[in-house]
Formats: structure tokens, sequence, C-alpha cells
């Protein structure tokens, strides 16, 4: 299980993940809800992380995106 939301912490700023109490958790920036591109870049990030944003509903990307 995982917790992702999203957060404008600047232009430069496209996700962070991290562990918190034990539950893997994912801050996104607000511009991947909208811009393929830095969408891209966050579901990478998660990725290399082991969050697959294909099977968490509550995402901002979540099952919206097609993740391979």
């Amino acid at each position: 299980m995982h917790v992702c939301t999203a957060a404008d912490l600047g232009p430069s700023f496209v996700a962070w993940a991290g562990t918190v109490h034990g539950t893997a958790t994912a801050l996104i920036s607000e511009r991947a809800q909208h811009d393929d591109a830095v969408a891209l870049q966050a579901i990478e990030l998660l990725q290399r992380f082991g969050v697959d944003c294909s099977t968490c509903t509550a995402c901002p990307l979540g099952l919206n995106r097609r993740v391979n």
C-alpha cells in the first residue's frame, strides 16, 4: 500500500517518494496532473522507489494513465 498526493513546490519540483511510518509515500507536482511530460517524469521516479502508479486508485496519477 502507498499514499500519494499533489503539491505545488515550485517549478523545479517533479516528485518525491519516501517511507513514512512504514508506508511508501509519494508527493507529486500538481503540474503532473495536466502535463504528460511531468507526469512521466514523476511516474519514472516513483517506479524507481518501488511505487506502481497503475495500481493506486487514490493517486493523482494512478489509473488515469497507462503505465508500462
